[in-house]
């Protein structure tokens, strides 16, 4: 079996597991549900994001604020395993994006995915925020979503292509502040269907979403409106290749 082909079965499989726990969820009965938290202890509406850190579960509460970040604040809340609340945070605009970067320990919190995007960064030891950090070319149309670390690489997902040269995914450029970026998947790429095996064809992500990091080192970005999971194989090398 050569590499190339077992990525490929790889990353069928990862999508096929993902399809399978999605309809299986659908599918079967739910026998119990516990309410874990509710928002009215800090006056928080709207849940979006959860997070993990260690003995924790983090939760941004986006209590209605616009997503472009014109009005509005979120409210991040660490809580104990057992749903009590240690720590709260309240940050201006739209906190969509909420991950933990395991290097730093940092909780990093994406605002305003719809546009006017900017980064805080929860210092969870301190409990102090650094931010909101703005990126080095703003847009009041598009912004970021999601974050993955990679090693000592971070990417962001990148929302609302208008057309196909427009960037889903971009790396962060380490130390940059404002953030900088490069482009590291546009959205008229082609790549492999895994499905059916062909190559060569058109991702059409118009709504990147989700991003997450493969067992295998990829990258797996979410394309809601068109049904999609997008792998990046390599992503920022040469040898980049997608399906």
């Amino acid at each position: 079996m050569t590499n190339l082909f077992a990525k490929q079965i790889s990353r069928i499989a990862i999508a096929t597991i993902t399809l399978t726990l999605a309809l299986s969820a659908n599918a079967q009965h739910i026998r119990r549900i516990t309410t874990f938290a509710t928002g009215a202890a800090v006056n928080g509406t709207a849940p979006d994001s959860i997070a993990l850190s260690k003995d924790s579960v983090w939760i941004s509460y986006t209590n209605g604020a616009d997503s472009t970040g014109l009005s509005g604040s979120s409210t991040v809340v660490q809580y104990k395993l057992n749903g009590e609340i240690l720590h709260t945070y309240s940050l201006a605009g739209y906190v969509d994006g909420l991950k933990l970067d395991p290097r730093t320990g940092l909780m990093w919190a994406l605002q305003n995915q719809d546009g006017n995007s900017t980064l805080s960064l929860i210092h969870t030891k301190t409990h102090k925020v650094t931010g909101p950090i703005p990126y080095a070319v703003p847009s009041s149309t598009n912004g970021y979503d999601d974050v993955v670390f990679r090693g000592n690489e971070v990417f962001l997902s990148y929302t609302n292509p208008a057309s196909p040269t427009d960037p889903v995914i971009q790396l962060l450029q380490n130390g940059s502040n404002p953030l900088a970026v490069t482009n590291i998947l546009l959205a008229g790429a082609t790549g492999t269907n895994l499905a059916t095996g062909q190559p060569d064809q058109l991702t059409t992500d118009n709504d990147p979403d989700s991003l997450k990091l493969t067992p295998t080192g990829d990258l797996m970005l979410t394309s809601g409106d068109d049904g999609q999971l997008i792998f990046v194989e390599k992503p920022g090398r040469r040898d980049q290749s997608v399906s």
